[in-house]
């Protein structure tokens, strides 16, 4: 089935707008209201190894698909597909893992002076050498990063962003880098070269969204695969 931009659109800009505003402060503002929560009632939120409380974005992003379905929204508009072909999912999906390879391996370095290095290595350290941690981890960057983050930004930020910006000559554009900023911003944990580098890999996915026609597969993914490459390559100590 032809993609169209039309299917993607939902509520006026002004609400859409709202929503996303909504939508992502509350999931940046999700753990830290949580903790202080769990602080008043004498309690210690449940922490993961190396993902900590990911699984509280997590959740959220379940509540915002709630959200959705009782509003009657269709989830297909959102990504939430089976695609009619799989070749050209997968085309997307490994065109998508090389243009972030790219990136990493090539642009990446030459920031670094300028920017610092991606604080996102030793974030992480602990995986490095530890067998049993690494693997524990895998199946929560699949779950809580690649389908989490890819639904909602991908699916649902960007969703929202094409109806402010379908107005604008490069909507599409603008609306990418709406999400891509945002999907940024949210991993300031990492630096100003981890915040680039997820900038730089959320257009990336946002454009493989659009090139797939509307399915967030190849997005998941790509993610899913860039991330389980950085993981085992800390693992294996390649990432200093």
């Amino acid at each position: 089935m032809a993609h169209s931009l039309s299917r993607l659109r939902g509520p006026w800009p002004w609400s859409a707008a709202a929503e996303i505003a909504v939508v992502y402060l509350l999931r940046q503002g999700l753990t830290r209201g949580a903790a202080a929560l769990f602080g008043a009632l004498g309690l210690v939120l449940p922490l993961l190894p190396v993902s900590r409380t990911a699984y509280l974005g997590f959740g959220f992003t379940v509540g915002v698909v709630v959200w959705l379905v009782s509003r009657g929204e269709n989830l297909r508009n959102f990504g939430i597909k089976v695609p009619d072909s799989w070749l050209q999912p997968i085309a997307v999906w490994l065109g998508t893992v090389f243009a972030c390879l790219i990136y990493s391996v090539i642009l990446e370095p030459m920031l670094d002076p300028l920017l610092g290095p991606d604080k996102a290595i030793s974030v992480f350290s602990e995986v490095r050498g530890n067998t049993a941690l690494y693997l524990a981890v895998l199946p929560t960057i699949w779950l809580f990063a690649a389908v989490g983050e890819e639904f909602l930004y991908r699916g649902f930020i960007l969703n929202r962003a094409l109806a402010i910006c379908e107005r604008f000559r490069f909507g599409w554009l603008l609306a990418n880098a709406t999400q891509a900023a945002l999907f940024g911003i949210a991993h300031l944990y990492q630096g100003p070269s981890g915040v680039l580098g997820a900038f730089v890999y959320g257009f990336f996915f946002g454009i493989a969204f659009r090139a797939a026609k509307g399915t967030l597969l190849p997005g998941i993914l790509a993610h899913g695969t860039i991330d389980t490459l950085g993981f085992t390559l800390l693992y294996l100590g390649q990432l200093n």
